[in-house]
This record gives C-alpha cells, structure tokens and sequence, in this order.
C-alpha cells in the first residue's frame, strides 16, 4: 500500500490544494465509493447484524420462553401411566389362585391450589428476567448508536486534522525553500533556515501524529460498521443533538434516574431478590395445597377377573421440612441477597449520577475549551497578517512567518478538535441518560475538508474588507478558512457556541457547532438567558481589536443609520431582538443571503437589518 512520503515536495497551483489533499488521504486506505451514505443509514444497517445485539435479542427470546415455563405452574398436570403383562395372585386365606394378563391404565390430574407464594413468586422472577434481557438489549442498542456517532464524528475530525497537518508542513517547505535560496544568494541568514528546518521536523512530526490517529479512525470505523468509509466529498456531517439536551444539570438529573440503564438494571435486580425471598418462603418453610383427580382402568388385574374401573377426586396437602433446616438457611440468604441488591442499586446511582455531572461538565469544558480555541485561531490569524507585512518591509525574520503560519494552522486544527468533542461529548450525555435512539444521528451538511489555499487569501484580503467598509456597515473581523464550517468564538459570542452561565447556579446547556434550526423560520423555543462572560479588562469574550480608524467610526456613529449599505451573511445564523445574547431569537436566516443594514450599536459589534432583527458583525461580510 502506497504512503505519503513527507519528504516529497508538493507541486501545484494553490486553487489545486484540494485534489492534493484527496490523493493523499487516499493513500491512507480509504475505499473509493461514488457516493457513501450518511451515519444514519450506515448505523441502521449496523444494528440490523451486529452480533452483540443479536446475542441480545436471543436473550430476550429464550426470557419469553422461560416466562411461558414458569407460568405452566398454574395449570394443571396430567399423568398418564399404562401397563400390561402376566400377573399370578395366590390369596394368603387359601382362595382361589389366579394366572392372567393384566392391563392397567391410570390417569392423574393434578391442580396446584396454593403454595403461599411459590409459584407466584416464580414468574415474577421469569418476567423480571424478560424485562433485564430487554433492558440489556436497549442498553446495547445505545452503546452501538453512541460508538457509531463517535465513529463518525472523530473520523471527519481525523480527516481535518490531517488536511490541516498536511497544509502545515507545506506552508513551512515552501517558506524554508526561499529561505534557503536568499541563503544561497547571500541576502538571508543561514540560523533562519536552519530554525525553518527544525520547525519542518515539527510539522512533520505533527503530521505523522495525525496520519497514525487518521488510520486508526478508519480501522475503527471499518469494525463498527464493518465497511471502509468513502472519500471525505462523499460524507455527510451529523447535527448536533444539543436539541434534546435539558437546559440544566438539574434536568438532567432528573432523566437519568428515570432513564438510566444502568439504575433501571440495578432496580430490577432489588426487585428479582425480592422476589426470591418470597419464592424461598413457599418453597422451603410453606405446605403445598393440590386438588387431584384421578381414574383407572383395569382388565383381569389384582386378581379379578374381567373389567374394573375406579375415579377419585381428593385434596391434597404436603409440608417438606429438612430438619438439618436447610429452608431457614435458605430464608436468610435470600435476605442478605436482597440488602446486597440494594447495596448495588445505591452504589449504580450514585455513579451514574457522578457520570452524568462529568458528562455536563465535560460539555461546559469543551464548549470553552472550543471558543478559547476559535478566539485563538482569530488571534494567531491577525498576528500573521500583520507578521507577513512586516516581513515585507523587512521588520520581521522568516521564523515569526513560520511560527504564525504554524500556530494558525494548529490553532485551526485544535478548534475543530475541540468541537467535535462538544458533539461527542453530548451524545455521551444523551446515553446516559437514556435518550440515545438512532433518530438522534440526522444528516447534516455535506463534510468539506479545509482548503489549503485559503490561509493566505483569507487573511490577506481581511484588511482590504475593512478598508471598504462605510461608517454603519459590519467591520469584519479576519476571516477563519470557510471550510472550517464553525462561527467565530468572539464577543459577541456566537449562536452556535453560547456562553457558560455562572457555574455557582444552574447552567444553560451549550451547544457546539452546527445551526439545526429551519431557515426562514422562528426558531424553537429560547433558552434561558444566557449571561455574558466578562474578560479581565470588562469586556464581553476575547474580541480582536478593530483599527484605531475603525473604533473612532463606531465612537462618532453611536446608533447611526446604514442607510443603503448591505452585508452578506457567512453561515446560517440568528436575528435577535436586541443587541446582545440576551435577546430573543426571532429569526433564522441563511448563508449568503443579502440583508439591507438600517443601523449599528453603540459598541459597534452588532447590526439592525431589514428582517427588524439584531446580528452580530462577526456572522456577516461586507455586500458588494
């Protein structure tokens, strides 16, 4: 199989960047499919032959079919027993000998009146296995479902971050081979290439990282589904489930001890002990009251001649008792079977409960984890625009290029890392909490790779964009490769990525990337208000600054109107009714369409356009 040999020098134009990255990732293995179908349909499919869930549903049958044993107690027995052979008979008071061949027929009925518990307890056992088998198959179902969306979700993230690693030691080739050459012809400084070289290694290294956690992404995703996945183009991204999620911890809570698999196990396993204590008192220290009828047929047997028949009917009762008492034994080890079981159930909860805050807590930190990120890409972004026009001037060395370019490109890649932990993480939580089901996994948008050529022209042209901008008109801040697919973690704090409330109280649920809401549509119902997150100096999230030029504009316009001016919407995002994340969504519009600006906050940071709605000017560009 072939490798991409990192040492090769990648040739090509820019606008090329994509069909490098395909042809590379193909070398890692991946099956060519003209058109793959999404999680879902691969998920459904799944399910249908994974032998863990068929061993489960097997489970579940033979329950049935013990339920059906066990409930056979109440009804009647019939026995039925014949015989036949040569009988002789000599009467001890001297009568008359007989010699003849006997039959016999007997037929017994028996009828179980009462067994003080027994029989009852019995197949409440039998039903309560038939509900574990159940509860056992369900909760297989749902860690096939979450590994399935785990599956998926971390092999687009392993896609990404090897296109990101291959864009990395690109840059930095091409950076450390004109370096070089200044080297050769006497106008540049030999420790910079060498530094550029060490920093090749990195990225190297770097991408030797991700190629290995891109290959096992897809050995994973072959063993769950059993499949190779297709070429990134042909894939589909999963919609963030953050719609199911309760709005606080406490709701949470809530749910799963009302859902768990884990807790409603444990409750069955209390109640089948339960059960067993009642089973061993009618078995072990009760009688047993049965009614019997039976009837018999007799040709030439027992000594008289010709044919005799017989019919009983009677009521019976039994009372075993081991005198070594072994039944009292038997009591008390149900007991201590009962207190063990809810010694368990106890102990399941309190996990489960700890699971599911780690869980929360796990979606607040990577939520945070993702906006610091996002705010750092913005931040290493603007230092590298700034860093490059320098370095035309001669103001800064190669090496700060390079470290920009890397800690761009890095911080592009954590930030998409981090992301697609927030939906790992949530669907996670919905485990736990009992709500995973396959109509959870919907299709998102198709999964695009980053393209390697829009670091450069991306950030090159954001200070042209803000040069164009009129007073009352967005003032963009530098754009993150379209590709990225994620809104920008600045203040104002983007829909897709809310703030985290005071974690002294109770906490809204965050939601990670991806808009689920309908376009042109009022959105579901709004969360409770989310407080925004102060930095250090006062202000609202980490915000790149705008040019001193730009800050004096939005200083004299305060709410002045736009007038004719237009922005374009970068992605899917929310009108509000006010300036700020406080206010209520009252729209959802598309990306790219075209709205009229009418006016501009105080702060500069948000726009009044013609839909009678609010929107934050990191979601928006400049019309032409």
């Amino acid at each position: 199989m072939k490798r991409l040999n990192p040492d090769k020098k990648q040739r090509g134009a820019p606008g090329r960047g994509v069909i490098w990255l395909v042809v590379g990732l193909l070398a890692f293995g991946v099956a060519t499919q003209a058109e793959a179908e999404d999680c879902r349909d691969l998920t459904e499919r799944m399910l249908e032959r994974h032998p863990r869930l068929l061993a489960a549903k097997r489970d579940v049958e033979a329950a049935k079919a013990n339920v059906g044993k066990v409930r056979g107690g109440w009804f009647p027995d019939l026995k039925v027993n014949g015989a036949t052979g040569q009988e002789k008979r000599k009467p001890a008071n001297g009568g008359k000998r007989t010699d003849m061949e006997a039959q016999t027929l007997t037929m017994t009925l028996n009828q179980l009146l009462w067994d003080f518990g027994k029989t009852h307890a019995e197949l409440a056992k039998a039903e309560l296995g038939l509900l574990q088998s159940e509860l056992t198959m369900n909760n297989q179902r749902g860690e096939l479902i979450l590994d399935a969306a785990t599956s998926c979700v971390n092999l687009m993230k392993q896609y990404r971050s090897m296109a990101f690693a291959v864009q990395s030691v690109d840059n930095i080739r091409k950076q450390t081979g004109l370096e070089e050459s200044r080297v050769e012809l006497g106008g540049g400084l030999q420790t910079d290439a060498l530094q550029a070289r060490s920093q090749l290694s990195g990225a190297q290294a770097r991408q030797a990282r991700a190629r290995g956690a891109l290959n096992t992404a897809i050995n994973h995703f072959r063993t769950v589904f059993e499949t190779d996945p297709g070429l990134p183009e042909t894939l589909f991204e999963l919609k963030n489930p953050v719609g199911r999620l309760p709005s606080t911890l406490e709701k949470v809570l809530e749910e799963v001890r009302d859902a768990n698999p884990q807790i409603q196990l444990a409750q069955v396993a209390l109640t089948t002990s339960q059960m067993e204590k009642s089973r061993v008192i009618g078995a072990e220290l009760s009688p047993r009251v049965g009614a019997v009828v039976e009837k018999k047929y007799k040709e030439d047997a027992e000594g008289v001649q010709g044919n005799q028949q017989e019919l009983s009917a009677r009521v019976e009762m039994s009372y075993p008792f081991n005198l070594g008492l072994a039944g009292l034994y038997a009591l008390e080890s149900a007991r201590e079977g009962m207190a063990a079981a809810g010694n368990r159930l106890e102990d399941t909860r309190r996990q489960v409960e700890e699971q599911a805050r780690n869980g929360w807590e796990t979606i607040l930190s990577a939520t945070d984890n993702a906006e610091n990120l996002e705010n750092q890409a913005r931040i290493a972004a603007e230092f590298l625009r700034m860093a490059r026009q320098e370095r035309l001037h001669g103001a800064r060395s190669l090496i700060d290029v390079l470290s920009g370019e890397t800690g761009l490109i890095n911080a592009q890649s954590d930030a998409e890392s981090a992301l697609a932990d927030v939906i790992i993480a949530q669907f996670g939580l919905l485990k736990t909490m009992g709500a995973l089901d396959l109509e959870l996994l919907q299709r998102g948008k198709r999964f695009e790779l980053p393209r390697a050529d829009t670091l450069a022209d991306e950030v090159q042209s954001e200070p042209a964009a803000r040069r164009a901008g009129k007073r009352g008109a967005a003032t963009p801040k530098p754009d993150r490769p379209a590709a990225m697919g994620k809104q920008d973690a600045a203040a104002p704090q983007p829909d897709d990525l809310p703030a985290v409330a005071d974690r002294r109280g109770a906490r809204p649920m965050p939601a990670a990337s991806g808009n689920t809401s309908t376009p042109g549509k009022l959105a579901p119902p709004e969360m409770p208000p989310i407080p925004e997150r102060p930095t250090a100096d006062g202000t609202p999230g980490m915000i790149i600054q705008d040019s001193p030029g730009d800050a004096e504009r939005h200083a004299a316009a305060g709410q002045s109107s736009g007038g004719e001016e237009t922005v374009i919407v970068l992605k899917d995002a929310r009108l509000r009714s006010k300036p700020t994340m406080r206010g209520k969504v009252v729209q959802v519009v598309e990306s790219g369409t075209t709205l009229t600006v009418l006016e501009q906050s105080r702060d500069g940071q948000w726009l009044r356009v013609e839909e009678n709605g609010w929107i934050a000017v990191t979601l928006v560009r400049p019309g032409k």
